[in-house]
């Protein structure tokens, strides 16, 4: 399962991966009072934003896979393709 790998993969990584994201303004002082609410920094919350995003679209993307139903894979038949080519090609005539 991707989500459990991805979580594993998560606890056992040694470091952690640093990122710039700019937001627009408007949005200070609403993360500011969040995180505070919180008893965080913003940092923080925007990585707990980011890492709970990114699972629900693990989540998500697996829910959809497993509910996939196999397709099944016509086969070619050139008999009946050159018959109809030749029917489309070759329009009867009418007397």
């Amino acid at each position: 399962m991707i989500k459990k790998d991805f979580i594993s993969t998560l606890l056992s990584m040694p470091s952690n991966w640093r990122i710039t994201v700019t937001l627009p303004e408007q949005f200070k002082e609403f993360l500011e009072q969040w995180a505070d609410n919180e008893h965080r920094s913003v940092s923080n919350l925007a990585a707990s934003i980011l890492i709970n995003a990114a699972q629900e679209k693990i989540f998500i993307s697996e829910a959809t896979l497993e509910n996939q139903k196999p397709q099944t894979i016509k086969k070619s038949n050139p008999k009946a393709k050159a018959k109809a080519k030749a029917k489309s090609t070759h329009p009867k005539q009418s007397a």
